[in-house]
């Protein structure tokens, strides 16, 4: 049968073509219009199918850009708020999300007082805590900048209020700086927490921080001259390893950090050491075993008590101080505080004492001069 194209003349065939392709702009036209946005209202009608390329009104174009801002801030703030949903005690991140509020500071009684400074025997609230410690408040009009001694470890059997960094409180005071000693909690006068052992010690983080906020709070007249928003901390030994805790959960509470003779600022490194050197699994250890898994059971769980691996968050300049004969921490572990801080492009400055113990005694005049003017250059 011939094609039934041979009975149609070429003129035609050329007409029913024209007629075609215009129906197909027609109808193409019309689909662009309906993607555009109303000329009148400026609302896009949403359509995935415009082209990347497409020329869009500027209006149209802040609108989208406006609304994606928002919903980028709404998506994060949803993020943050679950994840802290999702946290557990103890680590640094539950401390970030659950910010320790520190109040009812007191000067209970006066301790001693000399032409320089006045020492008060001093309590606050924290975490539902009453802790003690001590308040040394320089005399003169100020401001003075409030730097926390953080104490080492004491055997609570022994330890009294504001044992510990004395000679350090002495220099501080003397040179213009409120000094604020915490006692942590079983300490002292402060009130008992029997589960701070099993949190691997992290209420004393808590203390400090809550410290702080505690001389933000108050109104106390004899406190008018202490600025609370330059706040240095310098930690000896444990004291150490709480001020790196502390810095890296409140960054912007604390402007300044020394470490003495730090222990690590990796917990299963402090664990090992302290713990577990004698392969002796205490009540302590087989409950967070228990509880949480081993280091290499639950690997994730023990850096999340370590500073170490927060310290991308620490916006403060650090100063380190060791000596090479410290046989209460590793040297090594000040010199890998040292090596990651300057690798993540943070201020950081380590002193090493050659053949110095754990406690600077023919260094301290050197070691004083130096935590003074730091505190002075950065408070």
């Amino acid at each position: 049968m011939p094609h039934f194209l041979s009975f149609i003349k070429l003129p035609v065939v050329v007409a029913l073509l024209v007629v075609f392709l215009q129906g197909c702009s027609f109808a193409e036209s019309v689909d662009q219009t309906q993607r555009r946005p109303d000329a009148n209202l400026g609302n896009p009608i949403e359509n995935p199918s415009v082209p990347e390329n497409e020329v869009i009104s500027e209006p149209l174009k802040e609108v989208r850009e406006e609304k994606s801002d928002e919903k980028r801030e709404e998506e994060r703030g949803q993020v943050s708020q679950n994840e802290c949903d999702q946290v557990l005690e103890p680590s640094l991140a539950y401390l970030r999300c659950h910010p320790v509020v520190g109040s009812d500071l007191s000067l209970d009684f006066v301790e001693a007082e000399n032409s320089v400074y006045t020492r008060y025997g001093i309590s606050y609230r924290s975490d539902g805590l009453n802790l003690s410690g001590v308040l040394l408040i320089p005399k003169g009009e100020g401001p003075f900048p409030l730097v926390l001694t953080n104490h080492g470890y004491i055997a609570t059997s022994v330890y009294t209020r504001g044992r510990g960094l004395k000679r350090e409180q002495d220099a501080l005071a003397r040179s213009g700086f409120a000094v604020l000693h915490p006692d942590y909690r079983n300490h002292a006068e402060s009130d008992k927490d029997p589960e701070n052992d099993f949190q691997f010690r992290m209420g004393y983080v808590k203390d400090v921080l809550g410290a702080i906020d505690a001389v933000k709070n108050t109104e106390l007249a004899e406190l008018a001259a202490v600025d609370a928003n330059r706040v240095g901390m310098i930690g000896h030994s444990m004291g150490g390893g709480i001020s790196m805790q502390a810095a890296v959960v409140q960054p912007e509470a604390i402007d300044a950090v020394v470490l003495y003779a730090p222990v690590s600022a990796k917990a299963e490194e402090n664990l090992q050491r302290y713990f577990l050197r004698n392969n002796d699994r205490s009540d302590t250890v087989n409950y967070l075993y228990d509880e949480y898994g081993s280091p290499e059971e639950s690997p994730e769980f023990w850096q999340g008590l370590s500073a170490y691996y927060d310290f991308e968050d620490l916006d403060d300049p650090v100063q380190i101080y060791i000596g090479t004969a410290d046989v209460s921490v590793e040297p090594q572990w000040s010199y890998d505080v040292a090596d990651q801080l300057e690798r993540l492009g943070k201020d950081v400055e380590l002193i090493q004492y050659e053949g110095a113990p754990h406690e600077f005694i023919a260094n301290f005049e050197s070691f004083k001069k130096g935590f003074v003017d730091f505190f002075t250059e950065n408070l």
